[in-house]
C-alpha cells in the first residue's frame, strides 16, 4: 500500500487490500482532505472489474489524486473569495427552475404534439416561404455507375445508359448489379453535386459543367466512369420543394412546439389571475 502526501493533508489510499484509516461511522476511508473524506465505496464503479489489478490500482490512484487536487483548490477558494462571491444560492435556484421548467415542457410536447403533417401543410409553408429556401449549392437528378476497365459489353452500356427504353433500363439495372464497382440508377432523387463528385470525378465550372452537359463519360488509370443528368438547380435559385421537405417539416413541428408551449403558459395565466394565486402590485 502507498501512500502520498499532498501539502500534509491528503492522503492516498488504493482500493487493494491494505490498512485503511477510519472515521466516527467506522467506513473505510481511502484519503482526506482537511475535513472532507473519500470512502471506498466512492470508489465502486469507477474501476471496470474485468482489468488486471495493476490497471485496476492506476485508474483508482488517478480518480484518488483527481479528487484530491480538486477538493485543495475548493478549500484554498473558499478561505480566499468573499462571502459574496461564494453566494450561488439565486444561480443554483435559477438553475434548478430551468431544468424543472424543461422537463415540463419536453413532457407536454411528447404527450401533447401532434406530429402529423400534410402533405399539403408542407406545400402551402413552403410556397409561403420561398425566400427561405435558396439553395446553398448546386443540385441535381442523375443517375451514375463506375465500371473496371475490363467489363464486358461496353458498348451496350453507353447505349443503354442514354436510353429512355424501360427495357434498355432494366438491361443497364441488371448489369449494374453485376459489373459495376458503384452505381445510382434512381435519377428521381434530388442530390448535391458535391456529393455527386464523390462517385464521379469532374472538373470545371459546375455551374458551366451542368448547363452544358446532359451526358458524361469519363476515366481514369482504373475505372470507367458514366453520367446522365435529368434535371438540376444551380446555388441561389429556389429549392426544389422535394429537396427541402425534411426542413419544412422540421420548420412546422418546431411552430407547434412554439405554439403548444405558449397556450399552456397563457392558460396558467389566465387561471392564476381568475383564482387570486398570480396578482401585480
Amino acid at each position: 500500500m502507498k501512500y502520498v502526501l499532498i501539502a500534509s493533508t491528503f492522503c492516498l489510499g488504493i482500493m487493494s487490500s491494505c490498512s485503511l484509516f477510519y472515521n466516527e461511522q467506522d467506513k473505510e476511508v481511502v484519503a482526506r482532505v482537511y475535513d472532507k473524506y473519500l470512502y471506498k465505496s466512492d470508489l465502486i464503479g469507477v474501476v471496470p472489474e474485468e482489468l488486471s489489478e495493476e490497471d485496476s490500482t492506476l485508474i483508482a490512484e488517478n480518480y484518488i489524486n483527481n479528487w484530491g487536487k480538486a477538493q485543495l483548490v475548493l478549500y484554498k477558494a473558499e478561505l480566499n473569495l468573499t462571502e459574496e462571491k461564494k453566494s450561488f444560492e439565486k444561480q443554483l435556484q435559477d438553475y434548478r427552475n430551468d431544468l424543472v421548467t424543461h422537463a415540463y415542457k419536453q413532457e407536454l410536447i411528447r404527450q401533447k404534439l401532434d406530429t402529423n403533417i400534410s402533405e399539403q401543410e408542407i406545400e402551402e409553408y413552403f410556397n409561403a416561404h420561398p425566400e427561405n429556401f435558396k439553395l446553398k449549392e448546386n443540385i441535381v437528378k442523375a443517375f451514375y455507375l463506375t465500371l473496371d476497365k475490363a467489363a464486358p459489353k461496353l458498348s451496350d452500356v453507353k447505349r443503354w445508359y442514354k436510353s429512355s427504353k424501360k427495357e434498355d433500363y432494366l438491361s443497364l439495372q441488371d448489369y449494374c448489379i453485376q459489373f459495376a464497382t458503384s452505381f445510382n440508377l434512381n435519377d428521381s432523387i434530388w442530390m448535391s453535386y458535391n456529393d455527386l463528385l464523390k462517385f464521379i470525378p469532374i472538373e470545371g465550372n459546375q455551374e458551366q459543367f451542368l448547363r452544358s452537359t446532359k451526358f458524361y463519360e469519363t476515366q481514369d488509370s482504373l475505372s470507367l466512369y458514366f453520367l446522365r443528368i435529368e434535371e438540376y438547380k444551380i446555388k441561389n435559385s429556389t429549392s426544389p420543394l422535394q429537396y427541402v421537405k425534411p426542413t419544412v417539416k422540421s420548420i412546422i413541428i418546431n411552430q407547434r412546439k412554439l405554439e403548444l408551449i405558449s397556450k399552456m403558459e397563457e392558460e396558467l395565466v389566465e387561471k392564476a389571475l381568475n383564482k387570486k394565486n398570480f396578482e401585480i402590485y
